[in-house]
């Protein structure tokens, strides 16, 4: 009975307005935005209490007939900086490139000229050349969306753009 409590609520919580998840097509995500998500200012929806697997993040969607970006925003700690990495493989986003204060590491470049496990290597030594804080922009592709994952040590900023 646990168990179906439970499957119940993570079913309820998927569904919830104030829920993100990347099951869906933008389309479908740009009408959860418009109908549940406050106007902030023209073309400009706003959510304060926006909950990302386990994570709560201020988010902002920008919607046009083109295309609908969502920015997730939260204060920076090394926990949810990696919790973001993880939840962003969860939703099948492949990491393709990721700059640290100025040095880029390209990932299909590299992946051309290496194998995968030597250029795996390379990127943990890559990363690990900085403090965690230091400022960083990490850029993600799903089948669906884009995303740029961006701190500075301070703020995380985590947007997702809709692919065409």
């Amino acid at each position: 009975m646990r168990v179906f409590a439970l499957l119940l609520s993570l079913v309820a919580s998927s569904l919830s307005a104030n829920t993100l998840t990347f099951s869906t097509s933008p389309d479908e995500m740009t009408q959860s935005v418009l109908s549940s998500w406050q106007e902030c200012d023209q073309q400009l929806w706003c959510e304060d209490n926006l909950t990302y697997y386990r994570g709560n993040y201020f988010a902002q969607a920008a919607v046009s007939q083109s295309a609908l970006q969502i920015e997730l925003m939260t204060e920076f700690s090394i926990h949810q900086l990696s919790q973001l990495q993880l939840n962003l493989r969860s939703d099948g986003f492949s990491l393709l490139s990721v700059e640290v204060m100025g040095e880029r590491f390209d990932i299909s470049q590299q992946s051309s000229q290496h194998s995968v496990s030597e250029v795996n290597a390379a990127l943990v030594q890559f990363i690990n050349r900085y403090p965690q804080t230091a400022p960083r922009k990490l850029v993600w592709q799903s089948s669906l969306w884009s995303a740029e994952l961006i701190s500075d040590g301070e703020i995380i900023s985590l947007r997702f753009m809709s692919r065409d």
